[in-house]
């Protein structure tokens, strides 16, 4: 039979190494978790700037792309202003046509140094619009010039531009409105 003081003590020994390695077990567990939970922190933190970067860049370029269209849409009506300037309030439109006509090379050069400013930024059918009316512009500039009257073919020229101001006007503004800061 046992002694009662070796049990004592075989039982005392037995609670203080259960007590050390459970105390070691505790102190693993636990900088494991925090190691793990601090590097788990840091790379999601790292995955979450990556995100915002992205975000930032994404604004950057829209608010870039909303000026570049907010300019190209004020400076299509400073044109507007310029050629038919007192036409818009008090429109005679047959001396309208015939005192615009006679500034067709102007106008063509306008609507060329517009194209050279703005153009990548348009849409194709109005780049293309544009050219083709800046061009016979140039081209009937000439018989103007000499004659020192307009021609039938500039008065149509300047008709088809004053007809396309406004939905040349409409497809700027609603550019605008798409990149702008309530879209």
């Amino acid at each position: 039979m046992p002694n009662p003081q070796t049990v004592i003590e075989i039982g005392w020994e037995s609670v203080a190494t259960l007590g050390v390695a459970g105390a070691v077990i505790s102190a693993a567990s636990s900088w494991l978790t925090s190691h793990l939970s601090s590097r788990w922190i840091e790379k999601y933190k790292s995955t979450l700037n990556a995100e915002l970067e992205k975000i930032k860049h994404s604004l950057k370029r829209e608010e870039l792309l909303f000026e570049r269209d907010f300019l190209a849409a004020n400076d299509w009506y400073q044109i507007k202003l310029k050629i038919f300037p007192r036409y818009m309030i008090d429109p005679d439109f047959e001396e309208m046509l015939d005192s615009v006509s006679l500034s067709i090379g102007s106008i063509s050069s306008d609507i060329y140094s517009y194209l050279g400013k703005h153009g990548p930024l348009l849409p194709k059918e109005m780049r293309e619009k544009l050219s083709g009316i800046a061009f016979s512009m140039g081209s009937e500039e000439h018989r103007v010039f000499e004659d020192r009257v307009s021609t039938k073919e500039s008065r149509e020229l300047v008709n088809e531009l004053y007809d396309y101001f406004p939905i040349a006007e409409e497809t700027l503004n609603q550019r605008v409105r798409l990149t702008g800061p309530a879209a």
